[in-house]
């Protein structure tokens, strides 16, 4: 099954496991730790993210450009499989609009899902493989790691508009908020290095 990325859900103690070469979603409830439940999604889901406002469980699937909603407070039941860009790898939550930000590697964009619908409300394109997401709740932006660029986009939260590209290091890939002074720090994996925006 290939077991590639796992969630915790607070509200009901439940570990998600995202299966690529399965296609499915294990669900186990980490009291008795037992599966309770597998989950048909999309193919190659690589990437999960929980909102908690409406307690419902997000899916990337790489392989069918998709992204599945699992309702949690239905006994873990898929409710719908949302079209997004080629090649969906990552995910990120935006608590104050309720939005969630999927990176694209393979279309250069970032699509945004209103989650109160959820239908995809906007499509920013960013730059060449965008492959790590970051929300900073200190300005309500995101920030996205274009590996294939040396760069990073800035996305406004508030009205989903390209705010700016700054140039970092060779292929970045990971992205951290440190929120003790705000900075968003770069990971550049061929570079050997960390920027610091």
């Amino acid at each position: 099954s290939f077991p590639e990325q796992l969630l915790f859900n607070p509200s009901n103690n439940n570990i998600y496991v995202a299966n690529v070469i399965s296609n499915s979603i294990s669900v186990i409830d980490s009291i008795a730790n037992v599966v309770t439940n597998n989950i048909e999604v999309g193919t190659d889901p690589v990437a999960l993210e929980f909102n908690p406002s409406n307690n419902q469980i997000y899916v990337a699937n790489e392989g069918s450009g998709t992204v599945s909603v699992i309702d949690a407070s239905n006994n873990n039941t898929l409710i719908k499989e949302i079209k997004v860009g080629d090649s969906p790898i990552s995910l990120e939550f935006n608590p104050p609009n309720n939005y969630l930000y999927v990176a694209n590697r393979d279309s250069g964009t970032v699509s945004v899902i209103d989650t109160g619908n959820n239908t995809v409300a906007h499509n920013v394109e960013v730059e060449n493989e965008p492959t790590t997401l970051e929300f900073n709740p200190a300005n309500n932006d995101i920030y996205v790691a274009n590996r294939g660029s040396r760069t990073v986009s800035v996305i406004d939260g508030s009205n989903s508009t390209l705010l700016d590209t700054v140039i970092v290091g060779s292929e970045p890939v990971a992205l951290l908020f440190n929120p003790s002074n705000t900075n968003v720090y770069v990971g550049n994996v061929v570079s050997n290095s960390v920027s610091i925006l």
